[in-house]
Parts: structure tokens; C-alpha cells; sequence
């Protein structure tokens, strides 16, 4: 819910108009007449005027500033609030002119000359000027509040996901599977197959290690990735993995994010010593289809929470979420193909 203005409260409204008509009145009294015959005459119908034109000048004058506030105008701040008080001050200047000289013409019975319309013009026009830099003020505060909340928002976002992208780079379950499946070949005196695993875990390990000083990725060295991604995989027990790359063109991810998805994919799976997992990737409009036959776990399966870092990642960068797609017996997960334009010189 948006904050309030204070101008914008009952209270202000009903008070301001009292206190600053008040004021003008006085000083009418005073410019007139003696301190003495002012305060004789300080209760009149004069003064009840004074408060009306008050309240018509303080509600004219907030109106207006709320309207204008709301307009985009491609000028400096400065520039804004000078045309928007002289603005102001113009329309509130002629209400005061007929609202004087209704009260001259029907209540007193004559016509008033430009003499004494002018001290009721001058007085009144300093009052639209108080109160827009009053109203002013107090807009662009909330505008700078306003504006650096959401700067902190975005840095915490920022953070939350650059803290989702550094611990889903480390996968530990992938790690120590891999160490263990090492450890035996060394034992068995299996030194290609070691030197081999060694080279894939390096690989994948370095890449979503280093790709966290980056923020968006071409997805062809996302492949190459994946491609070592899947070697590694396919080396470990009980594991046989099959990656189809059908992709065409180019476009950007973000970094480590299909190698998460695979191995999302991978985890939820049930593990079979004869049967491979086959997953397909492809384009499908702006965003990047993996397809699989899911074979999930029974109480593992996959669904859209598993994917919720994955979408938070991508909130910073797209609008567009990362959907799963269940077609007969194929599951589709689409995760957007990011692009960005560069401005030439």
C-alpha cells in the first residue's frame, strides 16, 4: 500500500485553511489600519472570507501539484517545480480575484479596483508558494525514500541470487559420488578411466566456479559444459545419461543454470543400471526445451518448487518464468533464452 502525503491528511486540510487565512487577515488589518482598529475589528465577515479563500487557495493548490506529479515531463527537477509553482500560482491568483470580487460586488455592493485587490493577489500568491514547497518537499522525500528502498531491494535480491548461484555451483552429492567412484578406480589400478574423470570433474568444477564473476552466459559454452557435465555423470555407477543437442542459433542463459536443471533432472530420476536417460534439448520460441521421459523417484518427484532458485535467478534478469510442461509421456521444462542489445557509437 502506498504511503500517504501528510498534505493529503483530513487534519492538515481542515487546520492549514484556519491557520494561514487567519494570517492573511491579520495582514490585511494591519496594511489598513492600526494594530489597535485591527484588533477591534479582528471578528468580521472579512475574516470568515479570509479562511474560504484560504481553503479554496489549499485545495487548489494540492490538486494541481498531485496532478502534476503524476505527469512524466522529460525536463530537470528544477525546471518542473518552477513551471508547476508558476502554474499554480497563476490559478490560484484568479480564484482569489473573482472569489474577492463576488464578495465585493454582492456583499459590499461596488466594484474593487486593482489597488485593492492587489495586497488579497500578492498575500495569497506567497501562500500557493508555502504550501507547494511545502507539498514539494515532502513529495520528493518520498520519492528518494521511495526510490532508495527499491535500490535496496534490488542489491538484496542481487545478493540472494548470487548467493543461489555460488552454493548451487558446488554440488556436493555430485563431488563425493565422483571422489568415491575415483577412489575405486585408483584401487582397481585404473589409471585412464581416473585420469578421465579427473579431466570432467576439473572441467565442470572450474566452470561453475569461475562463471559467478559473470551474469549472463552464451549458452554454446553452457554446453560445453554440460557436455563434461554428462561425461562426468555417465563415468559414475549406475548412471547412463544421454544428452541431445538440438538447440540452433544463439542466446544467452544464466550462468550454471542448465547444468542445475540437468542435474535436478538426474537427482529426481530413478537410478537403473540398463536404461538410459535421454534428454533432448531444443528450441521452443524465446526460451530453451529440455525434454526427458521422467522416470521419478517415488517420493522424490519433481515439480516447480525444485526450480524456485532457478526462477529467482532469473527475475533479475526476465520477466519470464521457468515452466514444466507434461505432454503424454514426455515432461518439458522450458527455461528462457535471455538476449541483450548493444547501442553502437
Amino acid at each position: 500500500m502506498r504511503a500517504r502525503l501528510f498534505t493529503d491528511y483530513w487534519s492538515f486540510r481542515i487546520v492549514s485553511p484556519v491557520a494561514t487565512g487567519t494570517i492573511v487577515y491579520l495582514l490585511i488589518l494591519l496594511i489598513n489600519n492600526t494594530i489597535e482598529d485591527a484588533l477591534e475589528s479582528f471578528i468580521s465577515d472579512e475574516f470568515f472570507v479570509c479562511i474560504a479563500l484560504a481553503l479554496i487557495v489549499s485545495e487548489t493548490t494540492r490538486l494541481i501539484l498531485k496532478q502534476f506529479s503524476k505527469i512524466n515531463l522529460n525536463i530537470p527537477d528544477a525546471w518542473k517545480v518552477v513551471s508547476i509553482i508558476l502554474i499554480t500560482v497563476l490559478c490560484t491568483s484568479l480564484l482569489v480575484c473573482i472569489g474577492i470580487s463576488s464578495y465585493f460586488r454582492y456583499a459590499l455592493g461596488y466594484q474593487p479596483n486593482l489597488s485593492e485587490l492587489q495586497p488579497f493577489i500578492i498575500l495569497y500568491a506567497g501562500l500557493t508558494i508555502a504550501l507547494a514547497a511545502v507539498y514539494l518537499s515532502n513529495y520528493f522525500i518520498k520519492k528518494a525514500s521511495s526510490e532508495m528502498m527499491l535500490v535496496e531491494e534490488q542489491l538484496k535480491d542481487q545478493s540472494a541470487a548470487n548467493f543461489i548461484k555460488l552454493t548451487r555451483g558446488i554440488n556436493p552429492d555430485l563431488l563425493f559420488e565422483s571422489l568415491e567412484s575415483l577412489i575405486t578406480h585408483v584401487q582397481d589400478n585404473d589409471a585412464d578411466e581416473a585420469d578421465n574423470m579427473i579431466d570432467d570433474l576439473s572441467m565442470v568444477y572450474r566452470y561453475t566456479l569461475s562463471k559467478n564473476s559473470k551474469e549472463i552466459i552464451s549458452i554454446q559454452e553452457e554446453l560445453r559444459a554440460l557436455s563434461s557435465l554428462a561425461q562426468l555423470i555417465n563415468r559414475l555407477p549406475y548412471r547412463k545419461t544421454k544428452i541431445v543437442n538440438n538447440l540452433s542459433g544463439s542466446g544467452y542463459i544464466i550462468p550454471g543454470s542448465l547444468l542445475h536443471l540437468i542435474e535436478i533432472i538426474i537427482k529426481k530420476t530413478i537410478v537403473s543400471q540398463h536404461k538410459t536417460l535421454t534428454i533432448t534439448i531444443t528450441n521452443e520460441e524465446k526460451n530453451i526445451s529440455v525434454s526427458y521421459i521422467p522416470h521419478d523417484k517415488l517420493n522424490n518427484t519433481l515439480s516447480i518448487e525444485d526450480l524456485q532458485d532457478i526462477n529467482l535467478t532469473y527475475s533479475m534478469y526476465s520477466e519470464q518464468q521457468v515452466q514444466i510442461k507434461e505432454q503424454d509421456e514426455q515432461r518439458s521444462i522450458l527455461l528462457p533464452l535471455l538476449s541483450f542489445k548493444t547501442e553502437s557509437t
